[in-house]
């Protein structure tokens, strides 16, 4: 349609120091999905203004936003746009990572529900995390703690902050 066509122009017409990635295809799938995004809101918006939702005063209900959103259907710069019944876009999702060595996103995995009868996700290639490696990291940072050891009878250090237990004392061999 006419709305990918304009922006696919003004993308390759953008300036690239202001917007990171323009001024060459393809375009970045954050900013196709950004773009759509915005897109559905607005169709959504025109939706409930056309009904004269949007010029009351009253508060509109997410039940109503949510019906006017999954009622968009429009072609997208990142594809065909349509809400299914379980109210999630419709087709083949593609997830990728920021490779920070070579500034660019990398395509690792691939779903299409409607291809596959076991649901199974595609795995292209392994996400490589900032630590160099393919090892999922630990998110769960927590502040190292000093604590009483009843059992050795010393002070000690857990460094992660999450292998020891606190428990009450007079517990029983709680180390």
């Amino acid at each position: 349609g006419e709305e990918p066509d304009d922006f696919t122009t003004k993308w390759l017409e953008a300036d690239p120091a202001v917007y990171p990635g323009a001024g060459s295809l393809p375009i970045p799938g954050y900013a196709r999905l950004s773009y759509d995004s915005v897109f559905v809101a607005a169709l959504a918006a025109d939706s409930l203004d056309k009904q004269g939702i949007l010029g009351s005063t009253e508060r509109i209900a997410p039940e109503i936003w949510t019906k006017a959103i999954n009622n968009v259907e429009l072609q997208g710069v990142s594809g065909a746009i349509a809400f299914n019944e379980r109210r999630e876009r419709a087709g083949p999702i593609t997830m990728y990572y920021w490779d920070s060595d070579v500034l660019e996103w990398k395509r690792w995995s691939y779903f299409d529900p409607e291809a596959t009868e076991d649901n199974e996700l595609e795995i292209i290639r392994d996400v490589v995390w900032f630590s160099d490696t393919t090892q999922i990291p630990d998110l769960d940072i927590r502040e190292p703690f000093d604590y009483w050891s009843c059992h050795n009878r010393e002070e000690r250090t857990d460094p992660t902050g999450k292998t020891i237990s606190l428990h009450t004392p007079g517990s029983n061999n709680v180390d």
